[in-house]
């Protein structure tokens, strides 16, 4: 759960320090759906967000990503711990075949 949680992190960290006025992913979920920014996008430094509908996608260059749904308690991220750990080397297998579930391409 460590290696997710710091993913997480530097995934969220990262985002939030490129979109200016953003200070959390509710921020960037919010700017999305009011088209005050895209819906998805890279980053300067290579980090891809993508929004929908109550949350946000977010994978760095080094092909770590991370699901963060938005609630009316705020950002719903450890929710998606039993999951990451369920699913395994999935995201990793799902890279490398070349799929990608949010219909972006897989880093490279």
């Amino acid at each position: 759960m460590r290696s997710f949680e710091a993913a997480l992190r530097s995934l969220r960290d990262r985002v939030i320090a490129q979109i200016v006025d953003a200070d959390s992913v509710e921020d960037v979920v919010h700017m999305a759906q009011r088209r005050a920014i895209p819906r998805d996008g890279t980053l300067e430094d290579g980090t891809r967000y993508s929004v929908h509908g109550i949350g946000c996608w977010m994978a760095d260059t080094r092909g770590r990503e991370a699901d963060v749904d938005i609630d009316e308690k705020g950002p719903r991220d450890l929710r998606r711990l039993a999951h990451f750990h369920a699913l395994g080397n999935c995201f990793r297998r799902r890279r490398q075949s070349g799929r990608h579930s949010r219909g972006m391409p897989p880093s490279r």
